[in-house]
């Protein structure tokens, strides 16, 4: 019979010494390019990004007070990331600074759950698990402005929400 381990890995990242809780690779500049860089956040609050050709930390910093839930990088140079401290973070990325650029606080957010972001036009919108179990919030993120709550029409409901993802459907996206 074959042996039941694991392949060995082919590098290790190091660099945090919490548990990771979410990570996210950064989207290549060209479809050529290979990816470059991976974010991770930390159960403490910090997050770290590794460029993966020299597998070395360039950024680590505390992002949020409490678990990094959810992070995804929007551009090359720009980090969204959430935490349980209800809050939602846009991070500019420079000369191995992370520099906070908006922070929203997302009263009522289900702390455990997962946001995501899409691109609608000229407008950026991120999807945020609350202020109820059954509930996500939308919010345009260039303003910081809550624009509305989406949730089941019927009083029973169907349970929390675990994860936000946008979907396009055609021309128009659904969550």
């Amino acid at each position: 019979m074959g042996s039941r381990h694991p392949p060995d890995p082919s590098f290790v990242l190091r660099g945090v010494r919490d548990s990771v809780t979410c990570l996210n690779f950064n989207p290549p500049k060209t479809k050529d390019e290979k990816i470059k860089y991976l974010a991770g956040g930390t159960q403490s609050g910090r997050v770290c990004i590794w460029n993966l050709k020299s597998k070395n930390v360039c950024y680590n910093w505390e992002a949020h007070s409490s678990s990094v839930t959810w992070l995804k990088f929007l551009k090359f140079s720009v980090l969204c990331t959430s935490g349980r401290n209800e809050c939602v973070s846009l991070w500019d990325l420079y000369d191995n600074t992370a520099r906070l650029k908006t922070k929203i606080p997302v009263e009522d957010y289900l702390g455990f759950s997962r946001c995501d972001i899409t691109d609608l036009g000229n407008q950026q919108l991120l999807c945020v698990p609350g202020p109820h179990q059954e509930f996500v919030s939308i919010w345009e993120l260039s303003s910081s402005i809550k624009i509305c709550h989406l949730g089941p029409e019927n009083e029973k409901g169907y349970g929390s929400v675990m994860q936000c993802k946008w979907v396009e459907c055609g021309k128009r996206f659904k969550y």
